[in-house]
């Protein structure tokens, strides 16, 4: 009897175009709700093969498989898997300059005081080094343990050169048809089991970014965009080092 998985398998460059497509839309789709995939993803393109990452607030979801390095640790305040390592964000147990790269992921908006945060890590970053940080312009009310704060661009900067850091990047993380979408998600809980994340959510997205990218891309270029949050790269200043140490 032939059925849809016959019919396809007897047409291999359909079968590879549909994979292809499918690979593309969870690429869009976000690792972590609300976060859109791409970002997170250019993050380990551009950061490349790192000596040492540290991700802080990873507890309960990585995104250590994403990237390549010599030592990956996660850092939070929670005994959670996959974090190897427990402590505070104000008081990172590392002597100066010994890290090449942070990861602060949909962290930001939660740290009370993130001036003394990013002194903090600022501290611990080899001159060169890299700070990833993904944080919501629009949200709602979420996580543990608080939640304090929402970023403009405009507040992202000063807060990032009032801490030592120079901007290398700062990407708005989608726009209105990608923010809406994520407030529907959550309101409706469209994301909260596997097959409506398949079924609904994954389709969604793909329209979303089609139509950020062609009737909303003026946004998406404009100084103030309506963007549900930011991808920013900051780097200490100083000449890259090349040492692992």
């Amino acid at each position: 009897m032939t059925d849809w998985r016959t019919w396809i398998r007897k047409r291999p460059g359909l079968r590879t175009a549909l994979i292809r497509l499918l690979n593309l839309g969870w690429s869009l789709f976000p690792l972590h709700d609300g976060v859109p995939g791409p970002h997170i993803r250019r993050f380990a393109r551009r950061i490349g093969e790192s000596a040492e990452i540290l991700e802080i607030g990873g507890a309960g979801l990585s995104y250590r498989e994403l990237f390549t390095c010599r030592n990956f640790i996660c850092l939070d305040l929670r005994a959670e898997a996959p974090v190897n390592l427990m402590a505070s964000v104000y008081a990172l147990p590392f002597r100066d300059q010994c890290i090449q790269t942070v990861l602060l992921f949909e962290v930001l908006e939660h740290l009370a005081e993130p001036r003394e945060a990013l002194r903090e890590i600022i501290r611990s970053l080899k001159p060169g080094g890299l700070l990833a940080i993904t944080t919501p312009q629009y949200w709602h009310e979420h996580g543990w343990p608080s939640d304090y704060f929402r970023y403009t661009r405009h507040g992202l900067c000063h807060l990032a050169e009032s801490s030592g850091f120079e901007v290398e990047s700062l990407t708005p993380m989608g726009g209105p048809a990608l923010l809406t979408s994520l407030v529907l998600s959550n309101n409706f809980g469209l994301g909260k089991d596997p097959i409506r994340r398949l079924l609904i959510c994954l389709p969604l997205t793909w329209v979303c970014y089609l139509l950020d990218k062609t009737v909303f891309r003026n946004n998406l270029t404009s100084e103030n965009p309506d963007t549900r949050g930011w991808a920013v790269i900051l780097r200490r200043p100083g000449p890259a080092r090349q040492d692992g140490g």
